[in-house]
């Protein structure tokens, strides 16, 4: 693919660069990520992402050390978590999220302990 193919590809991230910011890494090899700021998500580009990284920084992209620092005001993150009962994605607050990791957290002590106990336990 050339360079000017990658860069068409890419266009929607040129004409609005102030959607966007770029986030420092620790990876030498990958200095920055991409991150959309308007809509408070990762973007992924598996190839070339070195060139629209290098165009994003010619056209003078906000570089920032962590994704927070672009966040929007007023903004609540949410995520898609696989309901088992309606067998299809729900969306669950950043609150419900907390709750549910911490159900699953309390569930998961809960199992291990039971094992435990029943390895301890004498044969009847």
């Amino acid at each position: 693919m050339s360079i000017e193919d990658i860069l068409k590809n890419n266009a929607d991230i040129f004409e609005h660069i102030n959607d966007y910011a770029l986030i420092r890494t620790s990876n030498p090899e990958r200095p920055y990520r991409i991150f959309h700021a308007s809509n408070y998500s990762w973007v992924l580009i598996e190839k070339h992402s070195d060139i629209v990284i290098e165009k994003m920084l010619s056209l003078g992209v906000r570089i920032v050390d962590k994704e927070e620092d672009v966040k929007p005001p007023g903004f609540k993150r949410t995520y898609p978590v696989w309901d088992h009962e309606k067998n299809q994605y729900v969306i669950l607050s950043q609150e419900e999220f907390d709750k549910l990791l911490e159900e699953n957290r309390i569930r998961r002590e809960r199992e291990k302990e039971e094992r435990n106990r029943s390895k301890t336990k004498p044969p009847q």
